[in-house]
């Protein structure tokens, strides 16, 4: 059976290093909630002819703000009220299941 050797300062470094990057990874790829936001702003920005900048007034929220929520930049990400209200404006819903999280059209209930 071999021995396993004790980890070495130089490992330990090693290894944190190597986890540094995932420890920022949510500054460089935008979580679920900013790409269902990406989609919901895009569909209301289309469907009532306003730019980013006048969702950003509808919303209550600064130009920068609505930026950084579509992409995630900063780590910033929408309000779920927001994201609710942006789902009744243009007749979506939110699905999340194991596969993530998606924009869907909302069906009519049946009577």
């Amino acid at each position: 059976m071999k021995e396993v050797p004790e980890p070495t300062d130089f490992v330990l470094e090693s290894l944190r290093d190597n986890l540094r990057p995932i420890k920022k990874a949510h500054l460089y790829y935008p979580s679920p909630t900013n790409l269902v936001f990406y989609e919901l702003a895009d569909l209301y920005c289309d469907r009532f002819e306003v730019s980013n900048a006048g969702l950003a007034q509808i919303l209550e929220i600064s130009p920068q703000s609505c930026s950084q929520w579509k992409t995630g930049s900063g780590g910033r990400s929408p309000t779920w009220a927001k994201l609710i209200w942006l789902c009744n404006a243009v007749n979506c819903q939110i699905i999340v299941d194991g596969d993530g999280m998606r924009v869907a059209r909302r069906r009519k209930r049946r009577s």
